[in-house]
C-alpha cells in the first residue's frame, strides 16, 4: 500500500467528498489547513495519448498509448474554529482549533488529526502548480465545488 506522506497510516485516508464545500453550504464547516501536497499518477484515471515511437527504419510513427492521469494527493487539518486575535498594534492573527484524533476505542485524544485525500480536479492540480507552492505551506483554505456552463462540477481552493 502506497502512502503518500511519510509517517502517515493508511487509516488517515478520507474520502475528498468529506471536505468539499457544496454551493450554498457553510464555508466555515470546510475549512481546513494545508499542510503539503504531491503530485502522482491516479491508479484509478487513464488517459489516451499520441505519441512518436520509432518505427526501426530511422523515422517515427505516431502510436496511441494509455497512460496514467495525474491526481493531486493533499495532507491537511480540519479547522473546527477559527479564533481572530488582535495584537495591541492592530495586527490579527487567527488561531484555528483542530479536530482531534481518536484512540481505537473512539475516544478523542490530545493529538491534531491530519488526514490525506486524493483528487483528479484538474482545475486544483494547476493551482497547486501555479498559484501557490509549498512555501506558502501550511494555509488555510476551502476546497469549493462549483458547477460551469455545461452543468458540469469542478472543485478549487478558495
Amino acid at each position: 500500500m502506497n502512502i503518500p506522506f511519510k509517517g502517515m497510516r493508511f487509516d488517515q485516508k478520507r474520502a475528498f467528498s468529506e471536505i468539499v464545500c457544496k454551493d450554498g453550504e457553510d464555508e466555515s464547516k470546510y475549512k481546513i489547513l494545508l499542510i503539503d501536497f504531491a503530485v502522482e499518477d491516479s491508479k484509478v484515471e487513464k488517459e489516451d495519448v499520441i505519441v512518436e515511437v520509432p518505427d526501426g527504419n530511422g523515422g517515427t510513427r505516431s502510436e496511441r498509448q494509455t497512460r496514467p492521469k495525474k491526481c493531486l494527493v493533499i495532507r491537511y487539518k480540519r479547522i473546527l474554529k477559527t479564533v481572530v486575535q488582535t495584537s495591541v498594534d492592530g495586527e490579527e492573527t487567527e488561531i484555528y482549533e483542530f479536530e482531534k484524533e481518536k484512540d481505537k476505542n473512539g475516544n478523542l485524544t490530545a493529538r491534531e488529526a491530519e488526514y490525506y485525500s486524493y483528487t483528479g480536479s484538474t482545475v486544483m492540480l494547476e493551482q497547486a502548480g501555479n498559484d501557490f507552492m509549498k512555501e506558502d505551506l501550511p494555509c488555510p483554505t476551502v476546497i469549493t465545488e462549483f458547477t460551469n456552463k455545461l452543468n458540469k462540477k469542478f472543485y478549487k481552493f478558495t
